[in-house]
């Protein structure tokens, strides 16, 4: 479970919380986030990842997914984005 001042950082810099895939992503920074690399890590190393820039997507997961599994998770932000 999400500590509340994580969860509080992600809702303010404009992520959204998808329940299928317990993720937390944000179209604009093109970036994702797992609850599992969210609660494994410390307030600290979710800021800077956060703030970090970069071209393209960007995943934070403990445990990467396949590319499959990117793209699927991809296509679905896409989807709900367009809505």
């Amino acid at each position: 479970m999400l500590e509340d001042e994580k969860e509080k950082l992600l809702k303010t810099h404009g992520f959204v919380f998808q329940f299928r895939r317990e993720i937390y992503y944000n179209p604009r920074m093109k970036k994702i986030f797992s609850i599992e690399a969210i609660d494994d890590h410390d307030l600290g190393w979710l800021k800077r990842q956060i703030n970090e820039t970069h071209s393209g997507w960007r995943f934070y997961f403990d445990d990467m997914p396949s590319n499959v599994v990117m793209n699927e998770i991809l296509q679905e932000i896409c989807k709900s984005v367009e809505r």
